[in-house]
């Protein structure tokens, strides 16, 4: 809806959630400038931000156990935890999927504001059916993957693995910023099975007098 002129402020203006757009079902922000795209321009951007801020902070923390036998025959077990920033594999998003403008007003002196609001529920089935199509990818490499003849062929397609993963990754970030609900981590285990695969690759190097 549009308002030109109003002695009425509205409040969506300062406080960009209310009863018509709660937080839980949509994320919303507000922008304001000399004109009407200016100000939508600007309430875009302020979502973006927010969006990728709430995004960055994603992170996890896996616990890893592992047994170790000493010259006793006893079994010690050591726990330790591994943090990870999953925000680093967030890609910017200048304009966030399905996000709409819902309100614009115009101030008496002639300032627009605009409030844009994203659906959670609907953006996020956007972004599923993306990972699904990534998924789709990587099964045909794991596949490739499993009929490889040498370690050195297995790394290089995990590494392909690990290129898709990281897309797929930064989509459950945004899945989890959007929904509230914790998310599929897919790159940490790649990137723990390149370690060890990278363990058990040898090189060796020849060198030949001419």
């Amino acid at each position: 809806c549009t308002s030109m002129g109003s002695s009425k402020v509205p409040s969506w203006i300062d406080h960009p959630y209310d009863k018509a757009y709660d937080e839980d079902t949509y994320l919303c922000a507000v922008g304001s400038g000399s004109s009407r795209q200016k100000a939508v321009d600007a309430a875009l951007a302020s979502l973006s931000q927010v969006f990728n801020a709430q995004v960055r902070s994603v992170t996890e923390v896996s616990s890893l156990s592992t047994a170790e036998t000493d010259t006793m025959g006893n079994v010690t077990f050591t726990e330790s935890s591994e943090m990870m920033d999953f925000g680093s594999v967030t890609s910017e998003t200048e304009q966030i999927i399905g996000s709409e403008v819902v309100n614009v007003y115009t101030a008496e002196l002639g300032r627009v504001h605009a409030r844009v609001a994203l659906h959670r529920e609907r953006t996020a089935s956007l972004y599923q059916k993306q990972i699904a199509e990534l998924g789709s990818s990587i099964a045909q490499l794991n596949m490739r993957k499993a009929t490889a003849d040498t370690r050195l062929a297995e790394y290089v397609l995990l590494r392909e693995t690990r290129e898709l993963a990281k897309q797929q990754q930064s989509l459950y970030n945004q899945l989890q910023v959007l929904l509230k609900q914790p998310q599929r981590q897919v790159l940490a285990p790649i990137d723990r099975a390149l370690s060890a695969l990278a363990q058990q690759i040898t090189i060796a190097v020849e060198v030949s007098e001419n």
